[in-house]
């Protein structure tokens, strides 16, 4: 439960939790009198009862993107109580604020070792680009990307990240036999136990960064 509501204030929309509880506390008696606000609510409470048991008692679904239904319902109720209040200078300023801290969310980067939805954040075109620029490294040096291990999601064969002819793609993930490995921190299921074995057992070799975004490649120690 505490991740499902990590994930509901992750990339801004902590200011949608912010301001539902004003609005609750100090506006409740107007709210509560608005019908569209209560169709809303039963939708919340609808859609609560049959997405949140599953996400709660199985492992993979608390992704962010199984709780759009719940955040898109968050954010109208939200956004409707805002225009209920007769102040307008309060509107535009709550407004702005909350447009502000959505669009500031995608500059939300966690540290080294915390898995992050990448996929529900803009925080991650860098990505591809640096991909781009490191596949060129290893054609240019004849490193054999058959022989670099990687991880999800940069395991399929080129021609369906790249939409090219080639069907060359990275050797799963295996720290004990990789020659050489390739790490993203984009990359969440490199574990705190492969960090140290990469430490350890592994030369950096090239190292590309572009807005918080990095590629490591590293080479097995000799």
């Amino acid at each position: 439960m505490a991740i499902i509501g990590w994930r509901l204030a992750d990339f801004g929309r902590w200011m949608v939790g912010v301001i539902l509880l004003v609005g609750l506390v100090k506006w409740w008696a107007t709210l509560r009198k608005d019908e569209t606000l209560q169709r809303l609510f039963y939708l919340l409470a609808f859609l609560s009862l049959f997405l949140l048991p599953s996400m709660v008692l199985h492992t993979g679904l608390s992704g962010h993107r199984y709780l759009l239904p719940i955040i898109l319902v968050l954010l109208m109720i939200a956004v409707r109580w805002i225009f209920l209040t007769q102040n307008v200078r309060f509107q535009y300023i709550t407004i702005s604020l909350l447009g502000l801290s959505l669009l500031t969310g995608h500059c939300w980067i966690y540290p080294k070792g915390i898995a992050q939805g990448w996929d529900a954040s803009l925080a991650h075109w860098p990505y591809f680009e640096l991909r781009s620029q490191m596949n060129q490294y290893m054609d240019q040096n004849r490193i054999d990307i058959s022989e670099v291990g990687c991880s999800f999601p940069n395991l399929a064969e080129k021609k369906y990240l790249d939409l090219s002819p080639s069907t060359v793609k990275h050797a799963n993930k295996d720290l004990l036999h990789n020659s050489y490995f390739l790490y993203s921190n984009l990359y969440n299921d490199v574990s705190t136990e492969d960090f140290q074995m990469l430490e350890n057992d592994f030369n950096v070799i090239h190292s590309l960064d572009d807005k918080g975004i990095y590629l490591i490649l590293y080479q097995r120690k000799r």
